[in-house]
């Protein structure tokens, strides 16, 4: 049980986070694609609308890949630090999905005020390109914000997971992990490894 759990919810992370990855490279891909040989819309509001569409699938893929990589480090924290309460964290399929469905959520809420024109992303004549607009202060706040909120809150989770695991004393001796994994009956001799873990 223990060991499917983790690649259960491994193999759903890991797919996720690759068919995430891949829209996101393929949609920006045929977008730039069609930008650079000029078959988007010539009128600048058809250009601007299309650019606004760009923008939101944009950042909420590039929010949702992040955080799923986060995910997979909690994941992997978890598995390694809590070995006898991993279950607890991500038992079942359920529980995955609403961590799954619930990034999504925050996702798509995080990138629904470019859909009110704040730091939407507008056609860029000089470059042929869509770019953010940040001429205004809400736009700067709020790309500030989404920064914050993708980039560096990830990182600086990430890391701090990497850390505490690299902090870990060495794995258990077989007989423990046996034990953890069949509930099987004591060993004649202490597990200090084990215990010394689930204190952390």
């Amino acid at each position: 049980m223990f060991i499917r759990s983790i690649t259960f919810a491994s193999k759903v992370l890991l797919l996720h986070l690759g068919v995430v990855n891949a829209v996101l490279c393929l949609f920006y891909l045929i977008f730039y694609i069609f930008s650079l040989c000029r078959v988007l819309p010539v009128a600048l509001d058809a250009m601007d609308v299309a650019c606004l569409l760009f923008g939101l699938c944009f950042n909420t893929l590039h929010s949702i890949a992040l955080w799923t990589l986060c995910a997979l480090n909690f994941d992997r924290y978890f598995a390694i630090a809590t070995p006898l309460h991993y279950g607890t964290f991500i038992n079942t399929k359920k529980q995955v999905l609403i961590t799954l469905g619930a990034g999504w959520i925050v996702s798509m809420l995080f990138s629904l005020p470019q859909a009110v024109r704040i730091s939407a992303y507008k056609f860029d004549s000089d470059y042929e390109l869509c770019l953010p607009n940040l001429q205004t202060t809400e736009s700067l706040i709020y790309s500030i914000s989404f920064v914050l909120f993708t980039i560096l809150l990830p990182i600086i989770l990430i890391l701090g997971c990497n850390m505490k695991v690299s902090s870990l004393s060495s794995p258990p001796p077989k007989c423990c992990l046996l034990r953890a994994i069949t509930s099987s009956p004591p060993p004649p001799f202490p597990c200090p490894a084990l215990g010394e873990r689930e204190d952390q």
